[in-house]
């Protein structure tokens, strides 16, 4: 079944993003189990065009960070309560991600389907 790692290369790209995001808290223990599923996913995956899952993925945990900080309030002088981040950049660069991955995967399926590489036989 032809790209069916499109989601192994998701979770890769959402461990990844994950790393980096964490990486002076808990990214130092996810680099691992990310080096592994990026090993095995690698390893695994029959056609490039499954590696487009990774932006996805990245997509996807910006989309989380998004969420997390949805109650961003900010700093005003005599503010009770303020803090966090702002969601929007997160939220409109996670949602470009996830629609140029999933865009450009689609396209470029129907574009192999539409003209299938054609090897000359000598």
């Amino acid at each position: 079944m032809r790209g069916r790692w499109f989601a192994g290369w998701i979770i890769v790209g959402a461990l990844g993003a994950l790393t980096v995001l964490g990486a002076l808290s808990i990214g130092i223990f996810v680099l691992p189990v990310f080096g592994l599923a990026f090993a095995f996913v690698a390893r695994q995956t029959r056609y490039p065009l499954d590696v487009l899952g990774g932006l996805v993925g990245i997509g996807v945990m910006l989309l989380v960070v998004a969420y997390i900080n949805r109650g961003y309030q900010p700093c005003v002088p005599a503010a009770f309560r303020c803090g966090g981040f702002d969601p929007h950049p997160w939220l409109v660069i996670g949602a470009v991600l996830i629609a140029a991955g999933l865009t450009a995967y689609t396209a470029l399926r129907l574009a192999a389907r539409a003209y299938p590489c054609r090897r000359s036989a000598k």
